[in-house]
């Protein structure tokens, strides 16, 4: 799953080959400072032979700020345990 406004402005997501299975817009009640109200979240399958690739790229195009995430499973990558991205600060 992708929360869509954890992208960075500008950042592109090109040639990794992800299948959207829903797409669903949903207000949140209460956020962190660097958060918006509204969220739209994509949640997506690939190829498990793939896993990394998207992995990377999605970790590549996260804001710095917000403590946005993308998440997904995958049964040999990581021994079945979910695979989460964080963020980092553009400092860290």
């Amino acid at each position: 799953m992708l929360i869509a406004e954890s992208l960075r402005a500008g950042a592109r997501l090109t040639g990794v080959p992800l299948q959207i299975t829903e797409l669903t817009r949903v207000e949140m009640i209460s956020t962190g400072v660097d958060q918006p109200r509204y969220w739209t979240l994509l949640y997506f399958t690939a190829a498990e032979s793939e896993a990394l690739r998207p992995a990377v790229e999605l970790a590549t195009c996260l804001a710095p700020s917000g403590g946005w995430y993308t998440g997904f499973h995958t049964a040999g990558l990581t021994s079945g345990s979910e695979l989460i991205l964080h963020a980092r600060d553009a400092d860290a």
